[in-house]
C-alpha cells in the first residue's frame, strides 16, 4: 500500500505554518509516496474578509514547481483545495471546479453562523448543544453540492462539544447524495493528536456509510505544522471497515493506495 498525506495545511492556509517545502522534505524523510496540499478557501463573506483569499496563481505555480523537484525523490505532489461552506458561494465553487486541481475537499468548519449571524467570529457558540442539529444540516447541505471530491472530517463538532450525537437520519441523507455522485469521505486523524482517541469521523460513522453501500475514503492528517504531517494515519486505518478502500484523487480521479 502507498503511503500517503491528502489533507495538509501550509502557510498559504490563514491558520497554517510551514512552507511547502518543508513539508515535502519532511514527506520525503517519512517515506511518503504521496503528498496532497489542500489549503483553506473560504465561502462566507465575513470569514473571507477575515482571513483573506489564496492566491491561487502562485499556488498552482509553486505546486508545480514542487512536482518537477520531488519527482525523482519518489514523491508525487498534488494540488488539492478545502473549500468550506461551498454551498454559501457556489459561484466561486465552479470556478474551483474550472480549475486543474487533482482534488476538491468540501468541509463545514463555521457551522454556528447559522445560529447567529451578527456574532460569526464568536467560537463560544460552537460549544453549545444545539451546535450538532445545525451542524447536521450543514453537513446535507454541503452533500448536495455538486463539484466536490470528498466531505471532510465528518462529526467535526465533536472537537468543541463533549455530548456526542450521531444523526442517523441526516447521515442517510448524507451518504445517499455523496455516493450517487461518487464523493468520498475522509478519514481525518487530527482528533487522534488532539487526545480524542478516535479520528473524524468515528467508527459508528464509518461503519454505517459501509453499510450504505459506501466504499471511497480518503485519509489525511490535517497538518498545519510540519511535524503533525502523516500522524496517525496508519493507527486510523484500524478503523475503517473492510468494506472500504482508502485511495487517492488525481486529475479528480480515485485510485487506490
Amino acid at each position: 500500500m502507498l503511503k500517503a498525506d491528502v489533507h495538509v495545511h501550509s502557510d498559504y492556509s490563514n491558520d497554517g505554518v510551514g512552507s511547502m517545502r518543508s513539508y515535502c522534505e519532511r514527506a520525503v524523510d517519512l517515506g511518503l509516496d504521496i503528498i496532497c496540499f489542500t489549503d483553506h478557501v473560504d465561502s462566507k463573506k465575513e470569514i473571507v474578509r477575515k482571513n483573506g483569499r489564496i492566491d491561487l496563481k502562485r499556488y498552482f505555480d509553486e505546486i508545480a514547481r514542487l512536482k518537477d523537484r520531488y519527482a525523482n525523490k519518489g514523491l508525487k505532489v498534488l494540488t488539492g483545495i478545502e473549500v468550506a461552506e461551498p454551498y454559501d458561494d457556489p459561484r466561486q465553487l465552479e470556478e474551483l471546479n474550472s480549475m486543474p486541481f487533482d482534488f476538491i475537499l468540501g468541509s463545514v468548519h463555521y457551522y454556528w453562523y447559522s445560529m447567529n449571524p451578527n456574532v460569526v467570529l464568536d467560537r463560544s457558540l460552537m460549544r453549545t448543544a444545539r451546535g450538532w442539529d445545525v451542524y447536521w444540516e450543514e453537513e446535507i447541505k454541503l452533500s448536495e453540492c455538486d463539484g466536490l471530491d470528498a466531505l471532510a472530517h465528518l462529526d467535526y463538532p465533536k472537537r468543541f462539544i463533549s455530548e456526542r450525537k450521531i444523526d442517523y437520519d441526516a447521515l442517510r441523507t448524507i451518504f445517499e447524495n455523496i455516493i450517487k455522485k461518487g464523493c468520498a469521505i475522509e478519514i481525518n486523524t487530527s482528533f487522534i493528536r488532539k487526545g480524542g482517541g478516535e479520528p473524524l469521523p468515528s467508527e459508528e460513522i464509518l461503519a454505517y456509510y459501509a453499510q450504505m453501500g459506501g466504499t471511497m475514503v480518503t485519509i489525511g492528517s490535517d497538518a498545519h505544522y510540519v511535524s503533525e504531517l502523516y500522524v496517525d494515519v496508519e493507527y486510523s486505518m484500524r478503523y475503517m471497515p473492510k468494506e472500504l478502500t482508502a485511495g487517492y484523487f488525481e486529475n479528480r480521479k480515485f485510485y487506490p493506495l
